[in-house]
């Protein structure tokens, strides 16, 4: 396994807008926000689908990385400039190591960054 890979992740955070409407905005992990992991493109994984009234096409990718109790699938990956929604984790190897399935936004999705 190489964990050539630098990744950061985001957890969700419920803000109200101007307008007193909640939304949602994603600040860096505040525990060990960053680390490296082994990306991999799953090429047989890719699809399309509905957003509201968009088409978005997306592309599996796994990520392979040393174990973490602070993660979940609420939270969003940004590797290699891209944005990443988790799907599932899974650990490995007793503990030692995580799989992650993400799915990849291939449509210039921006997310929404928490200022206090």
């Amino acid at each position: 396994m190489r964990l050539d890979t630098l990744i950061k992740f985001y957890e969700p955070v419920l803000t109200k807008s101007a307008s007193g409407h909640e939304k949602t905005e994603y600040r860096e992990l505040t525990t060990a926000p960053s680390m490296f992991a082994e990306l991999v493109t799953l090429g047989n994984k890719g699809r399309e689908r509905d957003e509201g009234k968009q088409r978005v096409a997306s592309t599996t990718v796994e990520f392979n990385l040393r174990y973490r109790s602070d993660l979940n699938q609420k939270m969003v990956i940004l590797a290699e400039g891209k944005y990443h929604d988790i799907i599932r984790i899974t650990p490995i190897r007793r503990m030692q190591f995580l799989t992650i399935e993400a799915e990849e936004k291939d449509n210039d999705w921006q997310l929404d960054l928490f200022t206090p």
